[in-house]
């Protein structure tokens, strides 16, 4: 697969995702996540369904943003997604960015919203496992 935008990408086939990252989007605690999923629809009948998530992370909050949550995405509408979004990483600060991002997102979870301590710490973990796949060399794989 052609870099996209210059981003790395690595696979996880447990998950069916792609996750986009770069050094620099690393360093402040960002990676892009493209995962096809499985779901019933309420006459029962499985269907898929493509997700493109943010995970941001730094030491007061983890945060899983849902981008896009629709029909299967070609290439080329991936591309352009991304694009838009790197255009405002590149073109505001980290704090600006990242409300942009809960701004523009259709679904949160952040742990600094959870009730309870074990909810925040569930959140956080989850998060955070996203980003040592990334980081890790031996799980997953790039093309």
């Amino acid at each position: 697969m052609a870099k996209i935008l210059g981003l790395k990408h690595k696979y996880s086939d447990m998950y069916e995702s792609i996750y986009y990252y770069n050094d620099a989007l690393l360093s402040d605690g960002i990676v892009f996540k493209e995962e096809n999923t499985d779901y019933e629809d309420r006459n029962g009948n499985l269907q898929i369904r493509a997700e493109l998530n943010i995970k941001v992370i730094d030491e007061n909050d983890a945060q899983h943003l849902g981008i896009y949550c629709g029909d299967i995405l070609d290439k080329i509408q991936t591309h352009l997604m991304l694009k838009e979004i790197l255009g405002w990483y590149e073109s505001y600060s980290r704090e600006e960015f990242v409300k942009l991002l809960q701004e523009f997102s259709s679904t949160s979870m952040t742990s600094k919203s959870q009730s309870t301590k074990a909810h925040q710490d569930n959140i956080r973990q989850w998060v955070e496992e996203e980003f040592e796949f990334v980081e890790n060399d031996d799980l997953g794989h790039t093309d």
